[in-house]
Formats: C-alpha cells, sequence, structure tokens
C-alpha cells in the first residue's frame, strides 16, 4: 500500500515539474569535455591550454595542481572553446554519495574532460547563478534520479549528456515582478553560497569554520 502510494504521489509531483519547467537545453546549451585529456606540468605546445587537474563539488572546484593539455587536432573528440572560457557551469557526470547532482561556477579558463559537462546560460534566459541553484537543488536531484534508468540500474550513478540537457528549469517572466523576485533572489543565495565556500577553507580556526559551515547550512 504504501509502495503504491509514494509512486502514485512521485507520478504526480514528476508531471507538476514537467508542466511547469523547460528543459535545460532551451535556456542553455550544454556540452561535455574533451577526449582523450592527457594532462601535462608545463604548456611544452603553442596549442596548450590550461585544464582542470581536480574534481567538482556542489558549488566548488577542488583544484590539484596546475596542468596543461593540448588543444588541437590531437584531441579525438574536441570541442569549440567558448565551452571552457568566461563563466559559464561546470556539472560532474558522477552522482555525490548523497545522490546528489554536482555542479559549480567557474570563471576561470580551463579545459575540461568528458566526465564534465559546461552549461552556458543563453542570451536573454535566466542568469547562470539561477540555473546552478536549480541543478544543485534537492528536488532537481529527486526528479532526475527518479525518471533515469542509468541512474537507477547503476552503482555509480551518473547524468549523461542527453539527461542533462533535459532537466527541468522553471522559465523566468522577467516582466512578472513576483517571477523576476524570486529569480533575484536565488541569483543572490547562490553567490552568498559560492562566496561562504570559498572561505570555508580559508578559515583559520575551528570556530570560524564551525560558522561558515552553519551559514552555508542555512543557505543551502
Amino acid at each position: 500500500e504504501f509502495l503504491t502510494y509514494a509512486d502514485t504521489s512521485s507520478t504526480h509531483l514528476i508531471n507538476k515539474i514537467k508542466n511547469a519547467s523547460k528543459p535545460l537545453n532551451e535556456m542553455a546549451d550544454v556540452q561535455r569535455g574533451v577526449t582523450p585529456f592527457h594532462l601535462m606540468d608545463e604548456p611544452i605546445y603553442p596549442t596548450c591550454r590550461h585544464a582542470l587537474s581536480g574534481s567538482v563539488r556542489r558549488y566548488t572546484i577542488e583544484k590539484k595542481l596546475d596542468a596543461y593539455i593540448r588543444f588541437d587536432e590531437t584531441l579525438a573528440e574536441p570541442k569549440p572553446e567558448r565551452y571552457f572560457i568566461g563563466p559559464r557551469i561546470l556539472l560532474r557526470e558522477i552522482i555525490s554519495r548523497q545522490f546528489r547532482l554536482q555542479a559549480v561556477k567557474a570563471t576561470e579558463d580551463f579545459v575540461t574532460n568528458k566526465s564534465m559537462q559546461s552549461i552556458l546560460a543563453a542570451d536573454g534566459g535566466p542568469d547562470t547563478n539561477y540555473i546552478l541553484g536549480l541543478l544543485n537543488s534537492n528536488l532537481v536531484s529527486w526528479y532526475f534520479l527518479k525518471i533515469s534508468n542509468i541512474a537507477q540500474r547503476d552503482d555509480f550513478p551518473k547524468i549523461v549528456l542527453k539527461e542533462s540537457r533535459s532537466l527541468p528549469i522553471r522559465p523566468i517572466d522577467f516582466t512578472n515582478p513576483t517571477d523576476k523576485a524570486a529569480h533575484d533572489r536565488m541569483v543572490q543565495l547562490v553567490e552568498q553560497m559560492l562566496t561562504l565556500q570559498k572561505q570555508l577553507p580559508e578559515a583559520r580556526t575551528g570556530h570560524d569554520q564551525t560558522h561558515l559551515q552553519r551559514q552555508i547550512n542555512a543557505t543551502d
């Protein structure tokens, strides 16, 4: 009886989300990174570009060291440079152990591998921070895990490019004061979260770390 109720309830909520949203690829350009991803310590070729050596978690980029990659015809799956420069969202393919999507805002220029997806907000659409906040929300992660066959059957759940492009994003009517206010509030909260996450590793005392973590939890 409980499972039947849960399934019915979930289906109702999934349909409600679909009806109130548009797929991500209608509001942003989504593409995965390059392959192969052979990193170098020094830019020994004129075509070398900075590359991400590290990982992405919710609202944070964990860099390990300075690294470079040849960004030229040696790549088996090259991508246009626009996916690796300027403000953009990075969405990690692997889902976290807490079964959450993992996305962050990047502003530095660096190339990423195929396990990382770059998301460029469309001109005239919602702000990058608005999209980031939705991608990192409990609701969108729940939605994805409910509808994804890959996430359900895989021991290491992940999100492939096709699924990322179909993630539900609530559109904003910027002529509607209520819509615009909700959008702007989300943008503000996400910017606050990004700032707090940058401050956390720089905290010098346990008290400061605890204080920042409480602010992060409250903002999230």
